[in-house]
């Protein structure tokens, strides 16, 4: 990268003989170690100058906009053919360096967040309900960010683009067929196609169990028993279906008993 040129003038009868010298000067208040560190002043074939940046030097806007320094350019006195004068020092002349801003991709980090599966009541949260907000994601120029859930086939989004994560089928949240949803995560600062940038992490929400009540209660017919059978006497049975795996079950009569 390079910039300028900076000109030489001089005596007709000079400028092609002479070589000239570029040279930085300390003045006070000006960005002379930076601006040394950073770049250079070129010479190019035909003596005129160009400011270049030096290998490996980081330039960053938001650290340093504006290098202002200062410069001098001597000649070597070759169109003498007996010292008069000799070399040559001009007068200190000014040169600024603005940088331009650019824009800069932001950066997006794994995040995990957890929620029961289901209400307290054993009921499917509703669409909408908020799982949690992605704090891991910012961008060096301060743009707003605008989220999306990349991965197909799960059950959250990104409420309106913002970093909120919510819940958009909440029946197919189910901690015993799938305890943990993972997705990919993309975060943009502006349009791709209009120069924006995007960064992509891993989100995973984990989910709790919560205790859900048997159902599925199917009888097997009527049940009828002879009059006088003996206590503990089998007449018949029924099948019921618990979410929760494991669950030991009981059982007990309720309501009005008829017929006896």
């Amino acid at each position: 990268v390079s910039g300028g040129p900076i000109v030489v003038r001089d005596v007709s009868n000079e400028r092609n003989v002479d070589t000239y010298t570029y040279n930085l000067v300390n003045v006070t208040g000006s960005d002379y170690v930076a601006f040394n560190n950073a770049f250079a002043i070129s010479k190019l074939s035909n003596q005129n100058a160009t400011i270049t940046v030096k290998s490996g030097a980081v330039l960053d806007y938001r650290d340093k906009n504006e290098y202002v320094v200062y410069a001098t350019v001597s000649d070597d006195a070759a169109t003498e053919t007996k010292v008069v004068n000799g070399p040559l020092t001009s007068a200190q002349f000014k040169i600024t360096v603005k940088i331009k801003n650019e824009n800069d991709p932001p950066t997006i980090g794994n995040q995990t967040f957890t929620i029961a599966e289901k209400k307290a009541d054993g009921s499917d949260w509703p669409s909408g309900t908020s799982v949690g907000k992605v704090t891991t994601a910012s961008d060096p120029d301060g743009d707003p960010l605008t989220y999306s859930v990349v991965t197909t086939g799960v059950p959250f989004k990104f409420n309106n683009g913002s970093n909120e994560l919510v819940i958009t089928n909440g029946s197919i949240l189910d901690f015993e067929t799938k305890p943990t949803w993972t997705m990919k995560a993309q975060v943009c600062d502006g349009d791709p196609n209009e120069g924006g940038f995007c960064a992509t992490a891993t989100v995973t929400v984990k989910l709790t169990d919560v205790n859900e009540g048997p159902e599925d209660l199917m009888l097997l017919g009527e049940y009828s028993v002879d009059e006088n059978t003996a206590t503990g006497k089998t007449i018949g049975s029924f099948t019921v279906f618990d979410p929760d795996a494991g669950d030991v079950l009981s059982y007990s009569l309720t309501g009005v008993l008829t017929g006896a």
